[in-house]
This record gives structure tokens, C-alpha cells and sequence, in this order.
């Protein structure tokens, strides 16, 4: 009995929960050149209508789209999945004008930043990114 009570810390410390990851609630600082515009929802739609040869890419996960929808004629481009973002982006000319989103921002600028490094020159992102853009009344294309 004796040798229960002197292990009991023991267990009773095993016991205690682990802390848990800490969740984020802003998107990671990013360090994109002065030329990668942000672009409030009004903004963006007329960037869109202005640029019918720019590539508007979506880069969340495949069950937010099919979920919530997307902007209409968007690229899908799953920043979280290195090989579809590859090669969803890889045959994009980077001269080519781009506008990216996600659900908040984050992704979308981490996408960015990947882009830039491949050359990439024209980068715009959806400030405010879907939340925004739903908030703002635009059209969603529902897959």
C-alpha cells in the first residue's frame, strides 16, 4: 500500500492533459513585394470583369469548395497539397495576372509568396478572402 501512495504523483502527473497546439487566429506574417495588390471583394469583382485573361485561383481544400462553392471560373489550386498546388499553378505563364484567395487570407498569401518566388509578377489577393467576398453579396458559383 505504502508503495501506492509514493507512486501516486506518478500517475496523477501522467494524467494531467497535454497542453494543446495553439490555434491560430490571424493569418502568418508575410513578406510579399510592394507590387502583390490587395483587393477588397467591390475591387476584385471589377478586377475580374477588367481581366478576362487573368487566372483567378482558389486555394482551399477541395471540401470548403464543394461546401461553401467558389468564385465563378476559378482555378483550383489546394495550397495545402504541394503536388496540386504544383501542378495546378505550374503551366500558368507568370506573366499572366492572378488573383488568389482562401477562406481568411492566410493561404492565399503563403500562395503568393510561393509564386513570386517562381517569378511570378502580377499577384493580387482577395483581401478578406471568401468570408469577404461572401460578406460582400458577391456571386458564388455553387459546384
Amino acid at each position: 500500500m505504502l508503495r501506492f501512495f509514493a507512486l501516486l504523483p506518478l500517475l496523477l502527473a501522467a494524467c494531467e492533459p497535454t497542453p494543446s497546439p495553439p490555434v491560430l487566429t490571424s493569418p502568418p506574417e508575410v513578406q510579399l513585394p510592394a507590387t502583390v495588390k490587395r483587393l477588397e471583394p467591390e475591387a476584385a469583382a471589377a478586377w475580374i470583369q477588367a481581366h478576362p485573361q487573368a487566372v483567378v485561383l482558389d486555394v482551399r481544400e477541395d471540401w470548403e469548395i464543394a461546401k461553401e462553392g467558389r468564385i465563378a471560373g476559378a482555378l483550383w489550386a489546394d495550397y495545402l497539397n504541394d503536388e496540386r498546388f504544383a501542378q495546378a499553378t505550374g503551366s500558368i505563364d507568370p506573366a499572366t495576372p492572378c488573383l488568389i484567395y482562401c477562406t481568411l487570407g492566410g493561404r492565399s498569401a503563403l500562395a503568393a509568396e510561393k509564386l513570386v518566388a517562381r517569378g511570378f509578377k502580377e499577384l493580387s489577393l482577395l483581401d478578406g478572402g471568401w468570408e469577404g467576398w461572401l460578406r460582400a453579396g458577391k456571386p458564388v458559383q455553387k459546384p
